[in-house]
């Protein structure tokens, strides 16, 4: 439009220009459209390496778990902290207006903590995610983050296998479905198969033949089980979260064949113990109960404050963390927190809110108000004048 204005401009100016010879009349003031405000997705943003487009709950299903798995060094944990640190400084940055902020340096971080960090189009939602991936192959952490959230939530899904078949397998591609429901901030996936690697460092025990076989009940948790382990990205990916707010809410995705839960059914828990019948758990329950459509049944829910323990996260090391950053692995109970951190164990096979996770998602919308508007515009596909070099 604005190589049709100029003319206009001018036509109007020299019309101007003419009364004022004829009649001492005053220039009028020709008012200019305003220029629509460039979208942050079409800065510098747009220099971030392509993942692709698509579904994103494709891309989830699709992720690899590999079947080896490497722990993290010292090294190699401050560089993964250091790669946060940029990346959050980067979105802080672009969502406050500057849209020539330097992703490239984060691209940089990103490959000197062996990983590739991309953007991807999610075509469902019409939305830019930034994705992160291992590029050295050792089975740490998958992270998906929302750089425009209205929820300050992060979702997890700690036990995930190299097949989707398997008791918790599916909890990443639900996680990747609450995530965009919700508007929440990231969603943070195992990058390996849980049942590899040797013995791990923070003790316990699987509750069951079928979680890990031919591992048995009372057999150690191993290295990659990152839900009971702490050398690993995926922990220092929840501790940066954590810490970077004291607003920031997490909800934790299990899956769990206890014959005790009623089929469909969920045990809900805040990660300590002793519980409170007062606590972020509570909260939920009542709004997962109190749903106008798809609420659960009381029978078919366990709060884990007035009812049987099962399976209620208080060995849970990213649930500890949150209630006390001093607590140690699986030492000790918790008494304190409870405000911040969700542990769900939802009954495995048909139905099962893995697979049809409706109820989670509106229960934790009701749980968790949108920051203003719960609605957001659909994002342009910008081409950028170049791409941001990845090396590792």
């Amino acid at each position: 439009m604005l190589h049709l204005q100029q003319p206009l401009r001018l036509l109007l100016l020299a019309a101007a220009i003419a009364l004022v010879g004829c009649g001492g009349m005053e220039i009028p003031a020709v008012d200019q459209p305003a220029l629509p405000a460039l979208q942050w997705e079409s800065g510098t943003f747009s220099e971030l390496p392509l993942r692709g487009s698509g579904d994103l709950a494709t891309y989830v299903d699709l992720l690899e778990h590999s079947e080896s798995y490497t722990v993290l060094t010292a090294v190699r944990t401050t560089q993964i902290g250091a790669m946060f640190d940029a990346i959050d400084n980067a979105v802080t940055a672009m969502i406050g207006g500057d849209l020539s902020v330097n992703w490239c340096a984060a691209v940089d971080a990103a490959g000197t903590a062996g990983y590739l960090l991309r953007r991807y189009y999610d075509t469902f939602s019409s939305r830019w995610f930034i994705v992160g991936e291992d590029g050295a192959g050792t089975g740490q952490a998958y992270f998906i983050i929302n750089p425009e959230p209205k929820r300050d939530l992060i979702v997890e899904a700690p036990h995930v296998y190299a097949t989707n078949a398997k008791l918790e397998g599916r909890t990443d591609t639900e996680g990747v479905l609450i995530l965009r429901q919700t508007l929440g901030r990231a969603l943070l996936i195992n990058g390996a198969d849980r049942c590899r690697g040797e013995e791990g460092s923070c003790g316990g025990r699987f509750s069951s033949d079928r979680v890990c076989p031919p591992f048995t009940e009372g057999d150690p948790f191993r290295q990659s089980d990152v839900a009971h382990n702490t050398d690993n990205a995926f922990h220092v990916l929840h501790q940066k979260f954590n810490d970077v707010s004291a607003s920031t809410r997490f909800v934790q995705l299990h899956g769990n064949a206890n014959a005790r839960l009623q089929r469909g059914g969920i045990s809900v828990s805040d990660g300590r113990k002793p519980p409170d019948a007062s606590s972020l758990g509570t909260l939920f329950v009542t709004a997962i109960q109190g749903l106008t459509t798809g609420a659960l049944a009381a029978s078919a829910v366990n709060d884990c404050a007035t009812e049987s323990n099962i399976l209620c996260g208080y060995g849970n090391v990213q649930g500890r963390y949150t209630n006390d950053a001093t607590a140690a692995c699986n030492d000790g109970n918790i008494p304190q927190g409870g405000t911040r951190f969700l542990h769900l164990e939802q009954k495995s096979g048909a139905p099962s809110l893995i697979d049809q996770p409706q109820p989670v998602s509106d229960a934790l919308q009701a749980t968790f108000a949108c920051s203003g508007s719960c609605s957001l515009p659909a994002q342009v596909i910008p081409n950028p004048s170049k791409v941001c070099a990845e090396v590792l």
